[in-house]
């Protein structure tokens, strides 16, 4: 059986919640894999752990699974 494998696009997380600028080679793994591409989002992650926090800070998080891409 198959394993996941997990991306992040933009490399980072954005400090205001937005989606920012996708890295070129996601859409080459995308491109190139013969596995679904499953989109998710993660809204909260900024609050969860700011840049430059050591700790994790008890949060709500939100999650927005999409349809499969390929």
């Amino acid at each position: 059986m198959g394993k996941a494998v997990v991306v992040f696009p933009e490399g980072t997380r954005s400090p205001e919640s937005t989606l920012g600028v996708v890295k070129k080679g996601v859409s080459l793994i995308i491109r190139h894999s013969d596995v679904p591409t499953i989109p998710v989002f993660i809204r909260g992650t900024e609050r969860f752990m700011p840049r430059g926090a050591k700790f994790i800070r008890p949060t709500k998080l939100s999650v927005t699974i999409g349809a499969p891409l390929n």
